[in-house]
């Protein structure tokens, strides 16, 4: 392949100009384009913040320069910031650690990602030096010969980014290979381009923890299935005992974890949540478990659980304190991750659940911040190195309450990440995290799962209908299963009747089903009350749930289509007991106020791919009245039109004049939509996650509650989650042959929690 060299030049001359940068950068022009020896070396100077990526592009093109692809070597080292080597001892791979910065700001996870990005080009490379320490004073300049390319760059990566591809670049790792894409696809490089491309989606440019070779115990090899992709099922202290555990709270739950069959169901895991510190680090530094509570210590509690073969679980915080509650503030790991996860591990931890309280600079580190100015990849990345380099395995679950949109980077730093705000002692709950769970289920896959929240089931909160509904979804969207009650302590014993709900074989293997795909949400009838839930099982099967949020017990019908089967030859009724065979387009069972109708579908026949063809009506088509206004969105959002109708409320609407050429009162509608409406302060009242849209036809009007969109974060992304587009399938009244006058409105909406409704895209007519 050979490159555009004369593309190439005008874009870096492109780029000088944007940057003002114009007189160094002839160097680099010159020593890249009109070099004819043999490379032999790469030596990368001043390398900082952003410019591992640079390197990258730099080396790729010294590829094409050199055909004998063996010889080529690439050095990197950091910029002397005005001559500071000792700076720089401390940073490997040649990595300046700015704490300002996106990227890890410990040398372990900006060394190990610039090693990664590099590993994943290997085949254009024989060998990447890198450097624990660099030498002292000063670069060793006599290693620069000839058939050197020494270049040491000034461009701002951000400016490179933005002259590149028009638009500010999103600034997380795993949107970093996407800078990379843009740049090769820039120089013309499409082969490096579509490299870049696949390593980034298949998510393997961040290793976790290293694997133990020899498996020595029964924890270590729960641990090694772990990490070859199970769920994480377990028991944690916090629902039921808050942040006032004790050794005996904890010794008589692990236990009766055992002596009740939980263990041989599967939950694995331990774990001592907030509460089990003394307020201030030990005159060494470490952690020290409050010795009131936990008069043996950790070392013998971890000890006392192994000894049940279980997994020992620990709890601390990515901010300078632990979340409490209503006890003294005690140390959290900011800034110790190093240390804390070497004592962890030296006690035998073998999962770490790691919360986000008092975290934020900017703001003084109050004990939530819902709106931070700094990622919080980088604090997770941090102790995900620290953990990394103890060497033992060690899952983490990341416990940032959903804030930055965890699900565009937490798989590459943790096994499972909450998506949401706490779960409440409170029905409304149930609703409001499932809804912002619709737009992340894609995300979730084997050795990376979506974490709802613990488990209520067993608290005596919900009625029996609702602990089924609740377990069933939780275990389907393949969140952990973290029990939150009590088994048994010296006062509480859990109910026989919750405790059949968690240990129910079928459900469990739904979680810990091979496949690792998670359920996705498939129809929802707002004003009828129910929604249809789906997700595909190992051996052709699938689970599908449908839940009755209603008041009262009824009898609901499942179309087979809505979940794309004509024919079941075998179906499961896991609450009801009950089987069927040879199930034909539907199946009908009795479903109580808020259950769930959980089924198991095999012997499937897929239902044929429809060939009515919808008609498209964008936004841009419908005339705009009262507070609704047109809304143009960032490049490739708002799909598919690009724009998109916000501050629809009830006196804004949208309308059209819609022909139709059938007759047909009722017709299907798939709605385009955007909603990042999250409820994080108001999870703990009413918050739902919603937002209504109501469509009406020739004055015939269905309301829809639509559930987030967003695929991205709501601080740092371009759109704020704003652009990113949902869709909802809904059947609409009111329609005849001919002229139909069409509103996308918010009627009612002045009158109760939603003031502004959805904003609109678009929508699909099937006529």
């Amino acid at each position: 392949m050979s490159p555009n060299w004369k593309q190439s030049y005008e874009t870096i001359n492109d780029i000088c100009e944007i940057c003002e940068a114009t007189s160094h950068p002839q160097s680099m022009k010159d020593s890249i384009f009109t070099t004819n020896h043999t490379i032999e070396k790469i030596v990368i100077m001043g390398l900082g913040d952003n410019w591992w990526q640079l390197a990258m592009i730099l080396a790729l093109k010294c590829h094409f320069l050199n055909q004998n692809l063996q010889k080529a070597n690439i050095d990197v080292r950091p910029s002397s910031r005005q001559g500071d080597w000792a700076t720089h001892q401390q940073f490997a791979v040649g990595l300046y650690g700015n704490k300002d910065g996106p990227y890890p700001d410990n040398a372990a996870g900006r060394a190990t990602y610039v090693e990664d990005c590099l590993l994943a080009l290997e085949k254009y490379f024989v060998k990447v030096n890198t450097y624990d320490k660099l030498p002292s004073p000063g670069p060793v300049v006599d290693e620069i010969t000839s058939r050197t390319l020494l270049y040491t760059p000034l461009i701002p990566m951000h400016f490179i980014a933005q002259a590149i591809k028009g638009r500010d670049p999103e600034l997380y790792i795993g949107n970093a290979m996407d800078t990379v894409e843009g740049w090769c696809e820039a120089m013309g490089m499409t082969e490096l381009k579509d490299v870049a491309r696949d390593f980034r989606e298949k998510r393997e440019w961040k290793r976790l923890a290293p694997m133990p070779t020899v498996v020595h115990n029964e924890v270590e090899l729960k641990q090694a299935d772990k990490k070859a992709g199970q769920m994480e099922s377990l028991w944690n202290s916090y629902n039921h005992y808050s942040c006032a555990p004790n050794e005996s709270i904890i010794h008589s739950n692990a236990q009766a974890l055992v002596d009740l069959g939980l263990q041989a169901v599967g939950y694995h895991y331990v774990t001592v949540d907030c509460g089990w510190t003394l307020p201030q680090r030990g005159a060494n530094g470490t952690l020290t478990p409050n010795p009131a509570r936990f008069p043996s210590g950790y070392p013998a509690l971890s000890k006392f659980i192994h000894d049940l073969g279980l997994g020992f679980g620990v709890y601390s915080d990515a901010g300078i304190k632990m979340c409490m509650t209503g006890e003294p503030e005690q140390v959290g790991s900011l800034f110790h991750e190093e240390q804390d996860a070497e004592t962890f591990a030296s006690w035998g931890a073998d999962l770490l659940k790691y919360d986000n309280c008092y975290s934020e600079t900017s703001s003084g580190y109050p004990n939530t911040d819902y709106t931070p100015i700094v990622p919080h990849l980088g604090r997770y990345q941090n102790m995900s190195d620290a953990i990394t380099s103890t060497e033992r395995p060690i899952i983490l679950q990341i416990c940032n309450w959903g804030l930055d949109f965890p699900s565009a980077w937490a798989p590459s730093v943790g096994h499972s990440w909450r998506i949401t705000n706490d779960i409440i002692p409170a029905w409304r709950t149930i609703p409001r995290i499932l809804n912002q769970a619709v737009s992340q289920t894609s995300f979730a896959g084997p050795g990376r799962w979506l974490d709802l929240d613990m488990l209520e089931v067993g608290n005596n909160i919900f009625t029996i209908p609702e602990e089924q509904t609740h377990f069933s979804l939780w275990a389907i969207i393949k969140s952990p299963l973290v029990i939150g009650a009590a088994l048994k302590d010296s006062i509480t014993t859990i109910r026989e009747e919750s405790l059949d709900i968690l240990m129910n074989k079928d459900v469990i293997g739904y979680n810990q089903d091979s496949l690792g795909v998670a359920a996705s949400f498939r129809r929802r009838w707002t004003e009828e009350g129910y929604e249809v839930w789906a997700g595909p099982l190992s051996g052709d099967r699938l689970v599908v749930a449908l839940i009755n949020w209603q008041n009262t017990a009824r009898d609901l019908t499942l179309n087979l289509s809505d979940v794309g089967v004509d024919t079941a030859g075998s179906l499961k009724d896991i609450w009801n007991e009950e089987t069927a065979s040879d199930v034909e387009s539907s199946y009908t069972a009795h479903v109580e106020a808020h259950g769930t109708m959980l089924l198991e579908l095999s012997q499937i026949t897929k239902a044929a791919a429809s060939t009515q063809k919808p008609t498209f009506f964008p936004a841009t088509n419908f005339t705009v009245t009262g507070s609704a206004n047109r809304q143009t969105c960032h490049s490739n959002l708002c799909a598919p039109v690009g724009s998109k109708i916000g501050y629809i409320s009830a006196s804004g609407s949208a309308s059209m004049n819609i022909t139709s050429p059938s007759a047909g009162a009722r017709k299907l509608i798939d709605v385009y939509f955007c909603n990042n409406e999250i409820a994080f302060q108001s999870a703990w009242e009413f918050g739902t996650n919603t937002r209504n849209l109501t469509i009406s036809v020739n004055d015939v009007t269905t309301r829809i509650e639509v559930p987030l969109s967003g695929k991205s974060s709501e601080l740092f992304s371009v759109g704020k989650g704003w652009e990113d587009t949902g869709t909802f399938k809904v059947e609409v009244g009111g329609w005849k042959k001919g002229s139909n006058v069409v509103v996308i409105g918010n009627k009612g909406g002045d009158a109760g929690l939603q003031r502004l409704g959805a904003d609109f895209v678009g929508m699909d007519v099937y006529f």
